[in-house]
This record gives structure tokens, C-alpha cells and sequence, in this order.
């Protein structure tokens, strides 16, 4: 299949960039994640491996929020960790591994997903939806992992030419502990 060249960006795109940033302004993704904490308990979700915790609850909270705002948001921690907060990069990498698991990630993300649907508005969205609520064991998000190859995403891994790529209870399977 032939290269494509490079298209012109539509005359319009600034326009539209402009008016999209004037009506609601920037979202800082971090707020967004500050605020499902608040909202929901999200950071109950990731209580530590470890048999004892002698950080105090603020400072943990902070760094557990830069961590998982560096892996959702592929910056990465030695990026995040040379921000202006206070919080270096070994002491980010403690907090991401002795609270970042798979099995922590999923209960985070059922308990976000099932929050979302019980605060949905049935008058605005109807009262179908389009996804049932979730369990831990039927989470589709496995784990962002330089482990299977620098994938960084959820479901679709590297593969060889002609292999499908790992989908669903494969990439479930691929992410195992057993499978590291």
C-alpha cells in the first residue's frame, strides 16, 4: 500500500479549536482524576502490598495521584516527577510499587465504572445502557505494562504478520502474573 502524503489541515480546525476551548475552557486531567477521588473513594482502591504504611495519608494521596496520572496518561514517572510538587521520582516509583497492581487498577476501574452508570440521569440518557455494571474478574482494562512488549495500551498488544491481535480473555491471560 502506497505512503500517503500529508494532508492540509482544515481551514476550519482553528476556529473550531478556539471555539471549543472559549465555551469550556481547559480540563486539566489531573482535576478530573482529584475530583473521581473525591466523588467516588478511588484511591481506597489501591491499598499497599506491603504489611505496614508509615507514610501519612496526604502525602500518599498526592503521589498516588501523580502515579496513576503518569500511567493513564502514558507521560510516564520520571516525567511527571519533575513537575513542581515536591514528590521525586524514587519516591513516586516506591508508591507505584507497593500500590499500583493489576488487581487494584481493576477494582478502581469497576468502582469508577459502576459509579458512573448510578449517577447517569435516565431522563437525559434513557434508561438502557450500553454496559452492564462490572464486576472485578469482568473488567476489560488488564494493565498499561512495559512488560508485554511497550504495548501501553489495553487489549491490543505487538504481534507477529498474520496473528490477530490478543483481544478480550487473551490479553486478560497475557497480563497475568503467571504470563511475566
Amino acid at each position: 500500500m502506497p505512503k500517503l502524503a500529508k494532508q492540509s489541515e482544515p481551514v476550519n480546525l482553528d476556529r473550531i479549536k478556539a471555539a471549543v476551548q472559549a465555551r469550556w475552557g481547559t480540563v486539566d486531567l489531573l482535576d478530573v482524576l482529584t475530583e473521581a477521588d473525591r466523588h467516588v473513594g478511588l484511591l481506597d482502591c489501591f491499598p499497599s502490598v506491603a504489611t505496614r504504611e508509615a507514610m501519612p495519608p496526604d502525602v500518599l494521596r498526592e503521589r498516588l495521584l501523580l502515579v496513576l496520572f503518569a500511567l493513564g496518561t502514558n507521560t510516564g514517572i520520571k516525567q511527571v516527577a519533575g513537575g513542581e510538587h515536591g514528590h521525586g521520582e524514587a519516591a513516586l516509583r516506591h508508591v507505584r510499587r507497593l500500590h499500583v497492581t493489576g488487581d487494584n487498577v481493576r477494582r478502581a476501574t469497576v468502582k469508577l465504572v459502576n459509579a458512573t452508570l448510578a449517577s447517569r440521569d435516565p431522563a437525559l440518557w434513557g434508561s438502557g445502557t450500553a454496559s452492564p455494571p462490572m464486576t472485578p474478574s469482568s473488567s476489560p482494562i488488564t494493565r498499561w505494562s512495559t512488560g508485554c512488549g511497550g504495548c501501553g495500551s489495553c487489549g491490543t498488544h505487538r504481534r507477529a504478520a498474520g496473528q490477530p491481535a490478543q483481544r478480550g480473555a487473551a490479553a486478560l491471560q497475557h497480563h497475568s502474573p503467571a504470563n511475566r
